[in-house]
């Protein structure tokens, strides 16, 4: 990747298309990363389309008009927005913190028109914004932190549908980042990781030192995205078993959690630190049982190497419950680690260790690392 493109890693760039000596490339994961974790075969067999795509002549998508400016042509796009059903909304802040931090712009988007403008703003676009926000079905990004802030700056804005957390719904364990999940649907280029990446500001200087011009046209992007994300979404929650229903609860507990918040009732953060560190012990002293028990064999980092197969199934040669149906190789899943335990043997002892390790380090990654992180 840094030999063809120069970009060092992988994931901000997943579905652009960047340059390399007088070729196209389309960053992916790897075969070898996909089997180790399948959840991500969704994103290579999406990229691999988009190659054939790209390579039959499909272009990146232009952005529409974009408006960053006070002017007549501002104006007209935002009266243009009052036929619009649903508007694409995001806010840029100094900080994490939406009942504190100044709101920096706050940028607004039709199917046709983009808008970013600084706040405060002056009052002619101000009531304009005022009223669409007030008036409209708004798509947000985050919407508790956007919907806090704009409350707290004394704008009516109710956040209408959800993007993250409608994709924390039908994609659980992939990366909710407005981007990433912008790069799966469309093919368009990466606007969050050329702003944030591609620069030596870190936390909130990348938007607080910004050049204003470029913030306000980076959040125009992202309510347009966000807007454009709606459809695609809508569908999947709709295949996703009980998809609607589990992302309705989810937005009631984005209300309840924003509720909390401005009544100064916010979830105990040291508690995370206290339970991750007692996984990290239980897991860690999982490990050195392990390699006690079977020396040669590892554990991997959610008890899923490779060699716990050959060791099982080869080294004590018990024999398999069932089998992939992609790679046709033994399945050691909590089904077959149960079943050997209750063989009671000299090999008990080895399943009960990595079945324990494999809950400890999954109640770490979902419950600790894996929660939905409000970011933009």
């Amino acid at each position: 990747m840094r030999t063809l493109t120069g970009k060092a890693k992988i994931t901000p760039w997943v579905g652009a298309v960047l340059p390399a000596n007088g070729f196209q490339v389309i960053p992916s994961y790897h075969p070898a990363f996909v089997l180790r974790k399948p959840h991500y075969s969704p994103v290579l067999r999406i990229m691999i389309g988009r190659s054939l795509l790209v390579a039959q002549g499909a272009q990146i998508e232009a952005w529409p008009e974009i408006y960053i400016d006070y002017g007549s042509g501002t104006l007209s796009a935002l009266e243009s927005m009052e036929a619009a059903e649903w508007l694409g909304v995001d806010v840029e802040t100094a900080g994490v913190k939406p009942l504190e931090d100044a709101l920096l712009c706050i940028g607004i988007a039709s199917e046709t028109k983009l808008v970013s403008l600084p706040w405060p703003m002056e009052p002619t676009y101000e009531k304009r914004f005022r009223s669409l926000l007030a008036g409209k079905k708004l798509v947000m990004h985050n919407g508790q932190h956007d919907e806090l802030s704009l409350e707290t700056h004394g704008v009516e804005g109710k956040n209408g549908f959800d993007t993250l957390l409608a994709h924390a719904i039908v994609a659980p364990r992939l990366h909710h980042d407005l981007g990433f999940v912008a790069a799966l649907e469309f093919l368009m280029d990466r606007w969050k990781s050329v702003f944030r990446v591609e620069t030596d500001l870190k936390g909130a200087a990348v938007f607080t030192k910004r050049n204003a011009y470029e913030l306000r046209t980076y959040n125009a992007k992202d309510s347009y995205v966000g807007l454009r994300l709606r459809a695609p979404l809508v569908k999947r929650l709709h295949e996703t078993h009980n998809g609607i229903e589990l992302y309705d609860n989810l937005m009631r507990l984005a209300r309840i959690g924003m509720v909390m918040r401005k009544h100064g009732l916010l979830v105990d953060q040291s508690k995370f630190t206290a339970h991750r560190e007692r996984l990290i012990r239980e897991a860690e002293k999982a490990t050195t049982e392990f390699a006690l028990l079977a020396s040669g064999a590892q554990l991997g980092k959610s008890g899923q190497h490779t060699s716990l197969k050959t060791l099982f199934f080869d080294t004590y040669k018990i024999r398999p419950l069932k089998y992939s149906d992609e790679t046709r190789s033994p399945v050691l899943d909590k089904e077959m680690l149960r079943a050997i335990i209750a063989r009671d043997d000299e090999t008990s002892r080895v399943a009960r260790v990595v079945l324990s390790y494999r809950q400890f380090k999954k109640l770490q990654s979902t419950y600790l690392d894996g929660l939905p992180i409000y970011t933009d």
